[in-house]
């Protein structure tokens, strides 16, 4: 999901990613959205360690990226960003990064 947004910097590495991000201009759209994702992804990932653990159920890598997109259209509805504001087409944006199987 996240492959427009880090470009050629995506690391399997922990440190590297949260350097990249946090180095990242601020203000950007694709900060942004990589700032939102980062977090939605933490969460899921969180919750499906949790749901393996206590519950035996396993989520499908497609049905986990489903949730995580749907969760960050949610997000960045919720947020309201109205003209003339620089974050207006945000949502627009997710929809030209976002491409799932």
């Amino acid at each position: 999901m996240a492959v427009r947004l880090l470009g050629t910097n995506a690391s399997p590495d922990w440190t590297d990613t949260l350097q990249f991000i946090s180095t990242q201009v601020s203000g950007t759209m694709d900060s942004v959205l990589l700032c939102l994702l980062f977090q939605t992804l933490i969460y899921y990932l969180w919750w499906e360690r949790n749901a393996r653990r206590h519950q035996t159920s396993w989520t499908s890598l497609h049905q986990l990226s489903r949730l995580v997109d749907k969760s960050m259209r949610n997000r960045i509805s919720s947020l309201n960003y109205r003209w003339p504001h620089k974050f207006e087409g945000l949502l627009r944006r997710w929809f030209e990064i976002v491409q799932l199987p």
